[in-house]
């Protein structure tokens, strides 16, 4: 696609439809403005390999992603330039992915979605550069909701306007964010935020090998789920951690290395401290908790 404007009233702009088809855009716009879809992306739907470049796709209004949808697990968006702007979706105000995300380069931004104002995730998401920023929701994950594995090596993760959800969402058995480069900002101009940078639940991991996690006033929360911090910087007021005292399912956390928040909250977790973390405050606030230093 090069040097174009496609723009369709109904139905998707650009549908990729077979597992080994191969689309790469250069320049140009789709624009799925005017589009209303069902399950699709209002303006591509991706079953093979997209490659943008540079341009832009616009979203309209899709069920599975405002402006693109990554149908199956065999289907790959990479991104190295160019901008995908959201529309309005249940999930993913600008990509529902199933498959494989890569961004190298170029701007994903949100748009509006019940979870995940710029994506919602089943599948994988690398973030080697490039920006990601949030969209509104109703639900969770103001940039991201995942349900699957995302790793972050560089780039810039970000909330946008909308300060009433984490900017990362992630949820599961056997999810993970991974962060070992690059910027997750939960802050806004220095704001306040209610859910902070990251929010894990229900059994997912998040692990930071790098880079830096900014959230105000909370950087991290965990409930029922696993943190590892070894390297890099977590910035914030608080890292809080918390479980599902019903269920007697508890967080853990494990620090080994990198700096840490003002104050770790632990209520009903279990925390693993070694090697040389910098800790700046511990908050205790239970007694169903283990404290190993």
């Amino acid at each position: 696609v090069v040097a174009k404007t496609a723009t369709k009233d109904n139905g998707m702009v650009l549908n990729v439809n077979h597992v080994e088809a191969v689309v790469s855009m250069y320049a140009g716009t789709l624009n799925g403005s005017g589009v209303t879809n069902g399950n699709n992306g209002a303006a591509i739907n991706i079953s093979g390999t997209m490659h943008m470049y540079g341009g832009s796709v616009l979203g309209g209004t899709g069920v599975n992603g405002g402006a693109v949808r990554v149908s199956n697990e065999n289907a790959v968006l990479e991104l190295t330039g160019g901008t995908i702007v959201g529309g309005t979706a249940q999930r993913g105000g600008a990509i529902f992915n199933a498959g494989t995300i890569r961004l190298h380069g170029g701007a994903i931004d949100g748009g509006s979605a019940d979870n995940g104002g710029a994506i919602y995730n089943t599948g994988d998401v690398f973030i080697h550069g490039g920006t990601v920023t949030g969209g509104t929701v109703s639900g969770q994950g103001s940039a991201i909701y995942s349900g699957g594995c995302v790793k972050m090596s560089g780039g810039t993760v970000t909330r946008g306007e909308y300060l009433k959800a984490a900017v990362v969402y992630q949820k599961g058995e056997n999810t993970l964010f991974e962060i070992t480069g690059g910027v997750l900002d939960g802050t806004k101009d220095g704001s306040g935020a209610q859910m902070g940078a990251i929010t894990a639940w229900s059994g997912s991991t998040v692990t930071v090998n790098g880079g830096t996690i900014q959230g105000n006033p909370k950087s991290l929360y965990a409930y029922s789920a696993t943190v590892n911090i070894h390297a890099g910087t977590v910035e914030g007021n608080q890292l809080y951690i918390s479980g599902d005292t019903e269920a007697k399912l508890p967080s853990t956390v494990n620090i080994t290395g990198g700096n840490v928040p003002k104050e770790i909250y632990l209520r009903y977790g279990n925390a693993f401290l070694s090697g040389s973390p910098v800790l700046n405050g511990f908050n205790c606030y239970d007694a169903e908790q283990k404290i190993t230093i």
